[in-house]
């Protein structure tokens, strides 16, 4: 049998509330900081004149002008404080937003490397898997794996994924998924032979030189067929140093797990 949901006690009810009230005022302290202080002096002073011009009117009405000159002096330069105090404040909050605006957009520009983003999408515009254009990302992931600069991007409407080998291939590998086209103009790296794709997935292969070609498929063979598992083959482009992959559905999680397993496959 189902049962109802424990309903709180008005004891426990009033102490959660207050305990809510007392969370949401040390919130509003720590964000307000010495500004809250200089707020409280500035609302304090507004409210004193007006309760001492409510006191003090009568009598004033009555007193010699002298004593009303010097109680109005009074009063005009208690609010003129008040006043004071709180654009004081008012300026204080607003500089401390913007600080925090500063800080965290900061903060949020060093999730990755603008330079190895940069770098990365220069790769895959040499490899035909990207158009010139701007270095415009969508979301980023740089760093090293297995001691070797790797960078990991979501741009285009694609996710890439660029590792930056120690030692340069001994030729170019290119792989096109199922029957799908290269996207862009093959590199200009010298006559291109088919290959079987690695692995064994469906896919097209080409390389400049047969051998190494295979060597490098063989290589890549772990990495493609755990893509090919979780649903999509990428383009690859193995050229020099620079080893680009190329997703068109891969989030950038997905495509970092696959980056990982092919830096591990090269020494």
């Amino acid at each position: 049998m189902a049962r109802n949901p424990t309903r709180m006690k008005p004891q426990e009810r009033a102490r959660a509330a207050a305990q809510k009230m007392r969370d949401a005022f040390h919130a509003a302290k720590s964000r307000t900081g010495d500004a809250g202080l200089l707020v409280a002096l500035s609302a304090g002073g507004l409210f004193l004149a007006f309760v001492l011009l409510a006191v003090l009117a009568p009598v004033v009405m009555g007193a010699p002008a002298f004593v009303a000159n010097i109680v109005g002096f009074v009063l005009f330069a208690l609010v003129i404080a008040a006043t004071l105090t709180g654009a004081v404040a008012l300026w204080r909050m607003i500089k401390a937003g913007g600080m925090e605006a500063d800080s965290a957009q900061t903060h949020g520009s060093n999730i990755f490397s603008q330079t190895a983003v940069d770098v990365a999408l220069s790769d895959a515009e040499d490899a035909g898997l990207r158009a010139t254009g701007s270095r415009v990302v969508q979301e980023a992931m740089t760093g090293r794996l297995q001691g070797r600069p790797i960078a990991v991007m979501r741009a285009d409407g694609v996710t890439y994924a660029v590792i930056r080998l120690k030692d340069k291939t001994e030729a170019t590998l290119l792989m096109a998924p199922g029957h799908v086209a290269w996207p862009f103009a093959f590199p200009n790296d010298g006559s291109l032979t088919p290959i079987q794709a690695p692995g064994g997935v469906d896919a097209l292969a080409w390389t400049t030189e047969r051998g190494a070609g295979l060597k490098l498929s063989a290589q890549l063979a772990p990495a493609i067929a755990m893509s090919a598992a979780g649903g999509e083959i990428p383009f690859v482009s193995a050229r020099g140093r620079a080893l680009v992959l190329m997703w068109r559905r891969a989030d950038v999680g997905t495509a970092c797990v696959i980056a990982a397993e092919v830096a591990k496959a090269f020494p």
